[in-house]
């Protein structure tokens, strides 16, 4: 190398302007370096994203070079480069093979619509013999802790609900999600407390599947509570900005379960202050989709202070 670095910037601009797309993906799953080629394959590209990611996934588990065909028309290659640092690039699949892979590819994209089906069917029918059950208990205090179940549930459903109609395995929109996640809340206050009225506005945020059902729970937990008007603001990317909310009991179930999905995420929890106050949920590890989706590196799950952002 030249003593004013000119040989790494000619080696680095080579790598760019190649025609076949390379990417590398770093040990905490953030986009490192993709040159010009990838950038145009992956744009707007969700679900070759999120594939792309647990490839490199299986590398770092196994310490071997990995291959497997995504989108049905590259077979990406990845190898391990040191430091959890790991390089893929893809090559062309052959027309028939591509046509085969394509069939197989919709034959389980509609084995797997059918799965969120069933499960949702599923959660469905656990959720209303819990709600039958509650009915029997009266005015009773234990009445409560079963209609709080069977809204947890019908959040889990909700989430498979809406991958069935997407029929997008990669991520999910999470406001498709909240929307009836808070037509929910009126099953939740059949003891008589008010409803709040929920807005949900702003822009789109995808999450992989393994993030948006903790990410719904953990909301769905927050607005259990919630009083008066609340508003959640999405944004590519996060933060999710949910203002005019109340925190949990530190003793209750609901925080308990938070604290347990906040760890799922990898996450970690920030009480705002300053009125209205809140809650922030900051994720640490990187979310192919909102990656793909936005190319911000981080995703935010968020109550909101008074002036309508989420304190970092």
């Amino acid at each position: 190398m030249g003593a004013d670095g000119s040989d790494f910037h000619t080696q680095a601009a080579i790598l760019a302007a190649l025609p076949d797309p390379i990417v590398a993906i770093d040990g905490d799953g953030r986009l490192a370096f993709a040159n010009l080629a990838a950038q145009d394959c992956l744009r707007d590209r969700t679900a070759l994203f999120a594939d792309l990611g647990a490839l490199c996934d299986r590398v770092r588990s196994e310490g071997q070079p990995q291959s497997a065909v995504i989108g049905g028309e590259w077979e990406w290659r990845a190898r391990p480069a040191g430091g959890g640092l790991v390089v893929a690039s893809p090559r062309s699949v052959p027309a028939d093979l591509a046509a085969e892979l394509a069939a197989i590819q919709d034959d389980n994209r509609a084995l797997l619509q059918e799965i969120h089906h069933r499960v949702k069917n599923s959660l469905q029918v656990v959720s209303a013999m819990l709600r039958m059950q509650s009915w029997r208990l009266g005015d009773s205090p234990m009445r409560w802790p079963f209609e709080e179940a069977c809204s947890r549930i019908l959040t889990l459903a909700s989430v498979h609900e809406v991958l069935y109609r997407q029929g997008s395995p990669g991520a999910v929109d999470f406001a498709a999600i909240l929307a009836p996640l808070v037509e929910g809340l009126a099953r939740q206050r059949e003891d008589g407390r008010p409803l709040p009225t929920v807005t949900i506005g702003g822009g789109k945020l995808l999450l992989t599947i393994d993030r948006a059902i903790p990410a719904a729970l953990i909301v769905q937990e927050w607005l259990s509570v919630a009083r008066g008007a609340v508003s959640i603001t999405l944004s590519p990317g996060g933060p999710i900005v949910v203002s005019g909310l109340a925190g949990l009991d530190p003793a209750s179930l609901g925080a308990r379960m938070v604290a347990v999905l906040v760890a799922q995420l990898r996450g970690r929890v920030e009480v705002l202050s300053g009125p209205p106050g809140g809650l922030a949920l900051h994720l640490k590890q990187q979310d192919f989709g909102a990656m793909a989706g936005s190319g911000q590196e981080t995703a935010e799950i968020g109550a909101g202070d008074g002036g309508g952002h989420v304190v970092a």
